[in-house]
């Protein structure tokens, strides 16, 4: 029956209602909405319920207007971010310098990437793996810019 949809499970509606709430955030929201699990398969439920119920999450962005296709060129705007460093001698700024703001780049590349289900397999542990070490590179990566410009910790 073309048209038609499935009645919402009540942990599906309360997955939607959470969703905005939880920043769009489909592991969180699952969480919230009372689903149980590691956090691996709470992203596995997450990433399922927006595939199930991209209709439903399509007419929610549209509601506060915006269109996945708008939060994907945002993002993938924030893959090139810059930020600005300024420079200052007792109270007075010396210079500025424009830099990566990586950071904001290493949030958005990860997002993108759990959007797109790019690390998730099979190995819970596995993921975790995947997880940290994206944080590691992010970290070794501000690390690198920080004693470039001669501001390392």
């Amino acid at each position: 029956m073309p048209g038609k949809r499935k009645p919402l499970t009540p942990k599906q509606e309360a997955w939607l209602n959470a969703l905005p709430e939880c920043g769009w955030n489909a592991t969180e929201a699952a969480k919230k909405a009372g689903y149980k699990g590691s956090r691996g398969s709470l992203a596995q439920i997450g990433y399922e319920n927006m595939i199930k119920l991209d209709n439903h999450v399509t007419e929610m962005l549209n509601k506060v207007g915006v269109s996945k296709n708008r939060v994907l060129r945002k993002y993938a705007q924030l893959l090139d971010a810059k930020e600005t460093k300024f420079f200052a001698y007792e109270g007075v700024i010396t210079d500025k310098v424009d830099v990566e703001a990586l950071g904001i780049q290493h949030r958005a590349a990860q997002d993108m990437a759990r959007m797109h289900n790019l690390f998730k397999t099979d190995d819970e542990s596995l993921n975790e793996t995947f997880e940290k070490l994206a944080d590691r590179i992010a970290k070794a990566l501000i690390l690198s810019e920080q004693a470039q410009n001669g501001k390392a910790e």
